[in-house]
């Protein structure tokens, strides 16, 4: 809803909402992953293995504040938690997001490359690679005078550029919502 908010009132932008969107995704991957699975004990599992890589990785922050009196008690109520969850396989963001397209676009063997493609465009966004810009029919590259050699970029924002990649958010989102029960 963040993404459709911000489209409405801006338009597409060159960079701000990859990340809405990749959230979004991501967001609506996990659902159709947790909730695929129509078997009680499953869906418990990966929904354990969900809180046990959100607390680990909630841990590794507060170890950044180890000098911090309120982070050290937060880090130790965390650290009691992921002992009493027990060690967790890892939830990897990407094999998710690799196997929930094909139960969201059974029918559709193209959708379900073309989001993945979108994940890893909108990953390079979200961890700040350059390379995706490059990938964009907006994007002109020009190089400045020598000897620098750098190169510059011109890139504009278009829909149909994101589109697609709303597009999944919604239908991940969409499928998720509508598995539980």
């Amino acid at each position: 809803m963040a993404t459709v908010r911000y489209l409405n009132e801006f338009g597409p932008t060159v960079l701000a909402m990859q990340s809405l969107l990749r959230t979004a995704i991501w967001g609506g991957a996990q659902t159709v992953w947790l909730l695929a699975e129509d078997d009680r004990a499953k869906r418990l599992e990966r929904a354990t293995r969900v809180q046990y890589y959100s607390d680990d990785n909630y841990r590794e922050w507060l170890n950044t504040y180890a000098a911090d009196p309120a982070a050290v008690r937060a880090r130790d109520k965390v650290i009691e938690k992921l002992g009493d969850l027990g060690k967790q396989a890892k939830v990897d963001q990407t094999t998710v997001v690799q196997k929930v397209p094909g139960l969201v676009f059974a029918d559709q063997p193209e959708a379900v490359r073309e989001s993945e493609q979108a994940w890893r465009e909108l990953g390079s966004t979200a961890h700040a690679l350059p390379w995706e810009i490059d990938t964009r029919v907006t994007s002109e590259r020009t190089s400045l005078p020598a000897p620098s050699g750098h190169i510059t970029r011109q890139v504009t924002a278009r829909w149909a550029e994101i589109g697609s990649h709303l597009g999944f958010a919604y239908a991940f989102l969409s499928k998720g919502w509508g598995q539980v029960r």
